[in-house]
C-alpha cells in the first residue's frame, strides 16, 4: 500500500508538472495578427473637464496599426495611432463652451507620438477577451467660438511625465478585434492655449472596428 502511494504521489506531482510546463508555454507566446495590421474605427471622442464642467465632444474614425508580431511583454511597441478624422460642425460635434469650430490634431506625423504600448490582456488561456494597451504622445484640442471671439484650446497627454496610466483596450471576441476604448487618458493643457481653457481633463473614446476586422491569436 504505501508503494502504491509513492506511485500516485509521483503520478501526481508529474502531472502537475506538466500543466504548470503547459500553462507557462501559453503565457510565453506571442500575439499574432492575422489579416490586415491596419485598424480603422468609427466612434466618439469625448474631452471631460478634470472636476466635472467643460466637454467637448465628436464622432470621429480613427486608423491604428498594429504590429503582425506581439510579444506579451510588458512596454513592448505594438502599434500607432496614425489617422484621426473628425467633421465639425456636424451636429454630433459640440462644447460645453460654446459653438464647436474644430477639433486640432497635432504632431499625428511624428514618430514619436501617438504610439500604443503592450500592458496585458484579459480572459482565460487561450481564448482572450481583451488586450490592454497604454497611448503615448496624444497632442489633441479644440477651437470654439465664444463671445464673438476664437478660443483655442490644446492638449497633450503626459502620461510618463504625470506618473498616471493612460489606457487604450481592444476588445476581442471568438478572437476577432471588434472595437476599441480608450480611457483615463490625463491631457494637460499646454502653452500655446488660452488662458480660459480648462487647466487639465480626460480623454475618453469608443470606436467599432470597420472591415476588414483583423483576428488575433496565441503562437
Amino acid at each position: 500500500m504505501h508503494t502504491r502511494t509513492r506511485l500516485l504521489l509521483a503520478a501526481l506531482v508529474a502531472a502537475l508538472a506538466f500543466a504548470f510546463a503547459a500553462t507557462t508555454a501559453s503565457a510565453l507566446r506571442s500575439l499574432s495578427v492575422v489579416g490586415s495590421t491596419t485598424v480603422v474605427g468609427n466612434g466618439h471622442i469625448l474631452f471631460i473637464q478634470t472636476g466635472g464642467g467643460t466637454t467637448v465632444e465628436c464622432d470621429a474614425t480613427v486608423t491604428r496599426t498594429i504590429s503582425r508580431s506581439i510579444p506579451k511583454r510588458l512596454g513592448v511597441l505594438l502599434g500607432a495611432i496614425t489617422r484621426i478624422v473628425t467633421d465639425p460642425p456636424d451636429p454630433d460635434c459640440r462644447s460645453s463652451l460654446g459653438r464647436l469650430r474644430t477639433i486640432i490634431i497635432l504632431e499625428l506625423e511624428n514618430a514619436a507620438k501617438y504610439r500604443l504600448f503592450f500592458e496585458g490582456i484579459v480572459g482565460t488561456l487561450p481564448r482572450i477577451t481583451e488586450i490592454k494597451a497604454s497611448v503615448e504622445g496624444l497632442r489633441i484640442g479644440f477651437e470654439i467660438e465664444l463671445f464673438g471671439a476664437s478660443l483655442r484650446c490644446l492638449y497633450e497627454e503626459r502620461v510618463r511625465a504625470e506618473g498616471r496610466r493612460a489606457e487604450e483596450i481592444k476588445i476581442l471576441r471568438e478572437g476577432r478585434l471588434t472595437g476599441v476604448t480608450i480611457g483615463r487618458n490625463l491631457a494637460l493643457r499646454t502653452a500655446e492655449s488660452s488662458g480660459f481653457c480648462p487647466v487639465e481633463g480626460e480623454l475618453v473614446g469608443r470606436f467599432t472596428t470597420l472591415e476588414p476586422i483583423p483576428t488575433i491569436i496565441l503562437v
